[in-house]
């Protein structure tokens, strides 16, 4: 009971994050496309 409802939580609080396990080419996709990601790749 406990598992379901903490996915139910992290995918409200983080909606536009992950909504879902995408693949990777999806994930690369949002990163060429978010400056934000690359600011933070370029701090650490």
């Amino acid at each position: 009971i406990g598992q379901p409802l903490a996915v139910s939580t992290e995918t409200f609080v983080t909606p536009d994050a992950e909504p879902a396990p995408l693949p990777a080419e999806e994930i690369e996709a949002e990163h060429d496309a978010s400056p934000l990601v690359d600011d933070k790749k370029d701090q650490v």
